[in-house]
């Protein structure tokens, strides 16, 4: 999902970049505890919420051309 962005990827781990409006959502916990979630997707962001909670904020299928997000790519932080 991040692949084309090169070694530029890694000021997503510094930075906040993303808007995230949400209160709701699914904890990296159930990802790895849920063999269905985790034999079809790869967790590849997250994130906190305001109260410090980690959530999953992107995934993407280990084999095919889908991906997700939980926060907001179109909208500027």
């Amino acid at each position: 999902m991040y692949g084309g962005l090169g070694d530029k990827a890694m000021e997503f781990e510094k930075n906040n970049f993303t808007y995230n409006g949400h209160y709701l959502a699914v904890a990296p916990e159930t990802f790895a505890n849920d063999k269905g979630l985790s034999s079809f997707w790869d967790v590849t962001a997250l994130h906190k919420m305001p109260n410090g909670t980690h959530f999953v904020a992107s995934i993407e299928s280990k084999s095919y051309p889908i991906m997700a997000t939980q926060f907001h790519p179109e909208k500027p932080s």
